[in-house]
């Protein structure tokens, strides 16, 4: 009713519900059609924006087992990807 402990209790909720998630600061080139596809279809994109040149900024929430598969398919397509803390 006081609403005490609530940070607490949303703050234990989120870890649980994400702790086999990863989540990255990608960078994916305009003429990646397929990396920035792959992403939109099987992560979660948190953040997008746009560069003058074309290129996706985006953070991802991505599962642990597609984790290894994001990392190869941005790198192929000429991207960059940084763990975020």
């Amino acid at each position: 009713m006081t609403g005490e402990g609530i940070d607490e209790l949303v703050a234990t909720i989120e870890t649980m519900l994400f702790r086999n998630r990863d989540v990255f600061d990608l960078v994916i080139p305009g003429t990646d059609g397929r990396g920035r596809a792959w992403v939109y279809a099987h992560a979660e994109v948190l953040s997008s924006a746009e560069d003058t040149g074309g290129s996706a900024h985006l953070m991802v929430r991505v599962s642990r087992d597609r984790s290894a598969e994001l990392l190869r398919l941005v790198a192929a397509g000429g991207g960059e990807v940084t763990a975020h803390p």
